[in-house]
């Protein structure tokens, strides 16, 4: 219906909208992706390490400092290739 609307600014702002979501939505299907691979990683897991947050395309997680190297190397890993 907006996409007939008789002011311009409503019938731009569908359109944006219109091919926003579809971007939006995918983002956000590829980010799930990677945060599942990263709370079922065992060697996340082995290392003491554990998902706490998300916000938009990064990753907060909890663990030893000790393996701090390695895990951020299989965090890369699996959120490069979701």
């Amino acid at each position: 219906p907006d996409f007939a609307a008789p002011h311009r600014w409503v019938r731009e702002h569908a359109r944006r909208a219109a091919v926003n979501s579809p971007v939006q939505g995918s983002a956000a299907d590829i980010a799930l992706l990677a945060m599942l691979r990263i709370d079922g990683s065992p060697l996340l897991r082995e290392l003491g390490y554990r998902l706490l947050l998300q916000v938009h395309d990064e990753v907060l997680l909890e663990g030893p400092e000790a393996g701090a190297s390695e895990a951020l190397a299989e965090v890369v890993r699996l959120m490069e290739d979701p």
